[in-house]
């Protein structure tokens, strides 16, 4: 138990600090603005107790918001995208079930399942993310670009920090 609380909590730290040191510096485009921090969120494990993952997803968000002086955006994106997370894992469930403590990793899902799991995690995040940034439709086609190529570019740096960080414990097994 100690041990998971440990490994998360560095999980957290690592998430949170590529993204407000390393992604926030990044000035790409007004249209490309990945939120690698949400990798958190993604990996916790299956049966995490929901009330758990929604205080978690708005501690994190909170985080990002006091970096970032957004008011509160993240937070809300964050709470948002974790109350639909147990529908987007059943939908993507792999055959064998779910592991109880596990990191959710390709390996459990399969690369096929882990995109999509990703993907529709990311774009509903970035959704929320970004419209209620601009909190009007006013120029959706505009929010609705930012958020495909956002996302994006979210979703290829989560899979690919996805098999590079748990690519060695798959290998040794």
């Amino acid at each position: 138990m100690t041990g998971n609380i440990l490994k998360y909590s560095v999980w957290w730290v690592l998430c949170i600090c590529i993204q407000l040191f390393v992604l926030n510096r990044l000035n790409i485009d007004y249209f490309i603005s990945p939120q690698y921090y949400i990798f958190f969120l993604i990996i916790l494990p299956v049966f995490t107790e929901r009330h758990l993952l929604l205080v978690l997803a708005f501690l994190t968000g909170l985080t990002i918001d006091m970096f970032e002086a957004s008011g509160g955006l993240h937070a809300a994106a964050c709470v948002f995208t974790i109350y639909f997370r147990g529908t987007i894992l059943r939908a993507f469930a792999p055959r064998e079930g779910y592991g109880k403590d596990n990191f959710l990793t390709i390996e459990k899902f399969g690369l096929g399942n882990f995109v999509l799991y990703v993907g529709f995690f990311v774009l509903i995040h970035h959704l929320t993310l970004f419209f209620l940034e601009v909190f009007s439709f006013k120029n959706f086609f505009y929010t609705l670009i930012r958020t495909v190529s956002s996302g994006l570019v979210s979703m290829v740096l989560i899979v690919i920090s996805a098999m590079a960080f748990f690519a060695k414990s798959s290998s040794s097994k």
